[in-house]
């Protein structure tokens, strides 16, 4: 084998190992070179980042603690797709009916699950989905803080910036399913959107601008277990019907990209340092499928990484 194709391998297979933490092995794809092309590694968990009080475990979150009311707020593993380095759009994984379709869109979309209660109910308790910069207060909650926004809740309101819309949407409770998306409007500008039990609350929202790197956020203070789905579990919302990606806002791919100084693919994320397990359940065929539609596209890679017009909307 040479090294062209050993290199394709390895990049299909890192690319592989990041998709299928969703437990199968039944993707479509409408064009595999373009969802490789437009490839970024997405948020798969929250990360408690140094607070000890909270548990995070099989996509559970809760209060590992009894110290309450309290201002903590945890992020997603991974940062969104950011202008400066990477595609917008993206590739975005949705299962529905059993199977993963992957999309190009400039939309990013994630749910939680109001569950069970482990500990007894106290005032102001609260749940905050949203987003915001990497750079956040984490003792504080989204929208509290500039650069951030979140769904508060404890008493329905959309807050941003330090801003408040009021009676946004109902008051969370036990078995609801929340989303928070962001639509991407231009480099660093977003329209946020917020779903309840499947449907789309219908309040405008101002656009938000963020200078920096952002992930998605939760402020925690909360009796009741809360479950996190980033795609790995059918959504409640039918989000495949909101994704696209009507406008090119970034052609920067640096998990493509080759790396000059020694000649080899420059995997970017930290996941591209750590040794790579190959799932025994990867269909080989459908692995060489893509290999072969990338070498047929990948004969020059510094034709590969000039082109612009890679971004084939599906």
């Amino acid at each position: 084998m040479d090294t062209k194709n050993k290199k394709l391998i390895e990049l299909c297979l890192l690319y592989l190992f990041n998709i299928l933490f969703y437990e199968t092995n039944i993707l479509i794809y409408n064009n595999h070179y373009i969802t490789f092309k437009s490839f970024i590694p997405l948020p798969i968990n929250f990360i408690s980042d140094n607070f000890l009080d909270i548990k995070i475990d099989n996509d559970s979150i809760y209060l590992n603690t009894d110290v309450k009311n309290k201002n903590r707020t945890i992020i997603a593993n991974k940062i969104l797709p950011y202008f400066t380095e990477n595609p917008i759009p993206f590739s975005f994984p949705v299962l529905c009916k059993g199977k993963y379709e992957i999309i190009n869109s400039n939309i990013f979309y994630y749910e939680i699950t109001i569950s069970e209660q482990i500990k007894q109910s106290w005032n102001d308790e609260t749940i905050v989905i949203g987003y915001g910069s990497v750079y956040t207060n984490k003792n504080s909650n989204p929208g509290w803080e500039n650069n951030t926004f979140g769904y508060h809740l404890d008493d329905g309101t959309y807050q941003y910036n330090g801003n408040i819309i009021k009676k946004f949407g109902p008051i969370g409770k036990f078995g609801d399913i929340i989303g928070a998306g962001i639509i991407y409007i231009s480099e660093t500008t977003y329209q946020p959107f917020f779903t309840i039990n499947g449907i789309l609350l219908n309040k405008l929202i101002p656009e938000i601008t963020i200078p920096h790197k952002i992930v998605p956020m939760l402020g925690i203070d909360y009796s009741h277990i809360i479950k996190y789905n980033f795609g790995k579990k059918e959504f409640k919302f039918n989000i495949k019907n909101q994704l696209h990606g009507r406008h090119i806002i970034s052609l920067k791919n640096i998990f493509f990209e080759k790396t000059q100084q020694n000649n080899k693919f420059n995997l970017s994320n930290n996941e591209a340092t750590k040794k790579i397990d190959i799932p025994s359940k990867i269909n080989i065929t459908f692995l060489n499928n893509i290999i072969s539609e990338l070498t047929q596209h990948t004969t020059n890679i510094t034709q590969l990484n000039e082109q612009n017009n890679f971004f084939v909307l599906i």
